[in-house]
């Protein structure tokens, strides 16, 4: 166990990489590992952080349920198509080689660094039954950005899910962020319901406080939901507002086939012991493909206001 930091501006070329016991391997700006074989015999709780260079020729293997966490901040080289099974992966560099991707079970991926112009481009993208692309959950603007120049296929319980990963909500007495937050001020201590956030139609009116502006554009939507006011309670103990939906951009030059879930919902208000918290606003799903199939569910809905015992959201 413990943490093992290469050694900078250093090239290590091994044949397998195998960590164990809880160790993490940081893989410093600079430095290089080339892994002629694969990534082998893991066991529980290791992690790799590369903010160098990292290449690994072979195929990845499916890992154990929470042995493996991976994130890449630098230049990461995989095999063209390669399957990642039980592995947490934090993708905030840059992916080279790689073309075609299949999240299995038990993988989540956030993807942290596309943006308006920064696209995380592939030939491919599969999302088996219990495996999850995510962005990171932000207060500033982000978008998870992609483009897929063949297929981009969700399996029945696999997820894009970018649910409340927008604007954050405010806590007792506070307007959530994001431009449909609800606006003013008040004399705290009434127990009264926050307002739900607007995008692009209004947030549901609270009891106190007014419904922020809609905004964003219907035909090109990019922007993250925003968060829901929280309640007004009797001086601290009020709800918090949900957080807004997060945003996607997403071009697919073949099939979307969605038999999973594809969503960008805003959260719903909790309930403090007086006034409940308003719900988030639904987030971005801007979707281009050449062909539609599937039976999932495609939604960028806002969250729900809390009912409490004096007032709801």
């Amino acid at each position: 166990a413990g943490t093992t930091t290469q050694v900078a501006a250093a090239t290590w070329t091994v044949n397998d990489l195998t960590l164990k016991n809880a160790t993490t391997l940081v893989i410093p700006s600079g430095a290089t590992v080339n892994v002629a074989g694969t990534l082998a015999n893991f066991t529980a709780g290791v992690t790799l952080t590369n903010n160098g260079t990292l290449s690994v020729t072979g195929a990845v293997p499916a890992f154990p349920a929470g042995v493996f966490t991976f994130t890449n901040n630098g230049s990461l080289s995989l095999a063209a198509t390669t399957s990642l099974t039980n592995v947490t992966f934090t993708q905030n560099g840059t992916l080279t080689t790689l073309a075609n991707l299949t999240l299995g079970s038990g993988t989540s991926m956030e993807v942290q660094n596309t943006d308006a112009t920064t696209v995380l481009s592939l030939t491919t993208l599969t999302i088996q039954s219990g495996g999850t692309l995510k962005s990171k959950a932000n207060n500033s603007p982000k978008l998870l950005n992609l483009s897929l120049s063949s297929n981009l296929t969700i399996d029945t319980g696999g997820a894009i899910n970018l649910n409340a990963l927008g604007f954050l909500g405010g806590v007792t007495d506070t307007n959530g962020s994001g431009s449909g937050a609800s606006t003013g001020t008040d004399n705290p201590c009434a127990l009264k319901g926050g307002p739900g956030a607007s995008y692009g139609g209004s947030g549901a009116a609270g009891s106190y406080r007014t419904v922020g502006a809609t905004y964003g554009s219907l035909t090109d939507p990019t922007d993250l939901g925003s968060g829901g006011t929280g309640g007004d309670g009797s001086c601290g103990l009020g709800g918090t507002g949900g957080a807004g939906g997060g945003a996607i951009k997403l071009s697919v030059t073949g099939t979307l086939t969605v038999n999973g879930t594809l969503s960008a919902n805003g959260a719903a208000g909790t309930g403090g012991t007086y006034g409940g918290g308003g719900g988030g606003s639904g987030g971005s799903l801007n979707l281009t493909t050449g062909t539609w199939a599937g039976a999932g569910t495609i939604s960028a809905t806002g969250g729900a206001g809390e009912i409490n015992t004096y007032d709801d959201g």
